[in-house]
């Protein structure tokens, strides 16, 4: 009886699952439902971008832009919506991706580039903002600001402008080619060239190019001056103006920034010579939102 009774309790102890694998099995149901619970939280969440149809219809809805781009700027002091601020537009395009965000908030110059390597987003009509891009300018440069001003002003209402505009909403932007001034005034420009298409590096000639690039030109040419070009970084760029090294600076900068750069005491802001729309982007009722290529800003 004795024996019988060791057995059973043997095949009991057998039969009974210990306590470290009920804890596996509980874990793994709870990431099962997670999982589930993030699916339909996010099919939901993606449904609901649909309800964006203008601007006015914003309220409630969670917004992305790139932390201290013009969206940001724009937006923040709307108390009616949830901004949510990514560090490149990659992350913004991939948290609608994931129905994290309703939209996303981007200039139509980064826009278009986005459209080449996406599909299924629909832009909605109504710009939320209007911008002007502008450049830096030193404070030791007051008379060739004066003149870039006026030269900007006169440009935006000339025959010209509409066709400088198209050229950067193109899928591909071609630099145009500008004479040279020589021997002229020297005018010392910096250049940032990871701002494509407003400054970067033509590959086949290694200039710099870009339509910040192809406005300067064309002050130079029409105001007299040789330009002595440098290429920089966005940090260094500042402090160079700062110290009087350089007359201006190109790289992707819009006039939302004015007030704070004008009372940082360091640098100027050129009136703008170009005008560009901020808009929304959602995705397309009925579709999903497919990444087709690299997205590197």
């Amino acid at each position: 009886t004795k024996m019988k009774d060791n057995k059973s309790v043997e095949t009991s102890e057998k039969g009974r699952l210990s306590e470290p694998h009920v804890r596996v099995i509980i874990m793994i149901a709870i990431f099962i439902i997670a999982i589930i619970a993030l699916s339909v939280y996010n099919i939901y969440n993606i449904r609901s971008a649909t309800d964006i149809e203008s601007i006015d219809s914003l309220s409630g809805q969670r917004i992305a832009c790139c932390v201290g781009w013009e969206a940001d700027y724009i937006l923040s002091p709307r108390n009616d919506i949830t901004l949510l601020r990514y560090d490149t537009n990659a992350d913004c395009i991939l948290g609608l991706s994931y129905g994290q965000v309703d939209a996303v908030a981007l200039d139509d110059v980064t826009l278009q580039t986005v459209l080449t390597k996406t599909s299924g987003l629909e832009i909605l009509p109504e710009p939320i903002a209007k911008i002007g891009c502008t450049l830096y300018a030193s404070y030791g440069a007051e008379e060739i600001l004066a003149e870039f001003n006026e030269f900007a002003d006169n440009f935006v209402k000339s025959d010209e402008y509409e066709a400088f505009h198209d050229n950067i909403l193109s899928e591909n932007y071609v630099m145009p080619d500008i004479p040279e001034v020589e021997d002229g005034k020297v005018l010392h420009v910096g250049y940032v060239p990871e701002c494509y298409p407003e400054a970067y590096v033509d590959f086949n000639t290694g200039e710099p190019a870009g339509y910040g690039i192809e406005i300067i030109e064309r002050f130079a040419y029409e105001y007299g001056y040789t330009i002595e070009w440098e290429q920089t970084s966005d940090t260094s760029a500042l402090v160079q103006l700062a110290r009087n090294q350089l007359d201006f600076a190109a790289c992707y900068v819009s006039d939302v920034y004015r007030e704070d750069t004008e009372n940082s005491g360091r640098v100027h802001m050129t009136n703008a010579f170009v005008y560009s729309n901020v808009f929304l982007v959602k995705i397309k009722d009925g579709e999903k939102l497919k990444i087709t290529g690299e997205i590197t800003y």
